[in-house]
């Protein structure tokens, strides 16, 4: 790839990231488009879930089969790697990992509602909103906030040099999801992961984290206590300890989000925006020639 070419990416990363910056600082100065993410004191906008831990724990552990098992069905299709051998993520892998993921926990969630707790059923949103104006909303709170999210991971970037430097932590493996796209990958498989990653992951993980394991520990805990607890879960579940703390800062916000609107879609936009930002500059580190780790 020439020179000309390698600069027009970098160009496009470049203004591209000085407008999120210019949009979000315009929002922060202009207090009528401010997006103000409440703390939650209306308790009637977003009642707790009310069933118990024992009930929770049968959850929980519903998903766990169901993915045990939707995995050990599929796993007929990965071919047999020899022993010593290291296991190349491939595009089919990874679909068939994504999909038998996420579609289980959506499943156990619907029956869960219908079958098992039915007289305690859980409404997502529990205020009418046009969609249109939810992504409006939520497109708004993503430019003001995203700057601060990548503050928090240089930060926490170079917390972890630190921490390299003296010999507590070890160097990160490359995230398979960056050892896959750094692949030349036919378009129609992008076009397949990038689908997964911006509509069927913000869809699963906030009926998830922030419909039913929020409203559960706002049963439970203080409001605060309730959003801290489910934010850290939510980058605990991932995996990822080089983006903890972002993950941590997204987590929060996604649930005050949804606090502070009533609407799980908001938050289910926010976070595929999120996805679809960082599917992006992936795409653009990898087409300007950059190491993409």
């Amino acid at each position: 790839m020439n020179e000309p070419i390698l600069n027009n990416y970098i160009w496009a990363m470049t203004l591209l990231t000085l407008a999120i910056a210019l949009g979000s600082l315009l929002l922060w100065l202009n207090q009528s488009q401010r997006k103000r993410l409440h703390f939650g004191t209306d308790q009637t906008k977003l009642l707790p879930w009310q069933i118990t831990w024992v009930d929770l724990g049968i959850f929980i552990f519903a998903m766990f089969v169901a993915v045990f098992a939707c995995q050990s069905i599929f796993s007929a299709w990965i071919p047999d790697v020899p022993e010593g051998d290291s296991v190349l993520l491939n595009p089919s892998i990874a679909i068939i990992s994504i999909l038998t993921l996420q579609l289980p926990i959506l499943i156990v969630y619907y029956a869960f509602q219908k079958f098992y707790s039915s007289d305690y059923a859980l409404q997502l949103s529990t205020q009418k909103s046009h969609w249109f104006n939810d992504f409006k909303s939520s497109f708004l709170t993503f430019i003001q906030y995203l700057p601060l999210i990548w503050l928090c991971s240089i930060v926490w970037s170079f917390v972890l040099s630190i921490l390299r430097e003296l010999s507590w932590i070890e160097e990160f493996p490359v995230q398979p999801i960056i050892e896959l796209l750094s692949q030349d990958l036919p378009l129609l498989q992008v076009l397949l992961i990038a689908s997964f990653a911006i509509i069927l992951a913000p869809i699963v993980e906030e009926i998830l984290f922030r419909g039913c394991f929020y409203r559960f520990l706002k049963g439970k805990f203080s409001i605060l206590l309730a959003q801290i607890i489910s934010a850290v879960c939510f980058a605990i579940v991932h995996g990822n300890l080089a983006a903890f703390l972002p993950l941590t800062l997204i987590g929060f916000i996604l649930v005050r989000i949804y606090e502070s609107s009533g609407s799980i879609k908001q938050a289910i936009f926010f976070h595929a925006l999120f996805n679809a930002n960082s599917f992006l500059f992936m795409t653009l580190i990898k087409l300007s020639g950059i190491p993409i780790e």
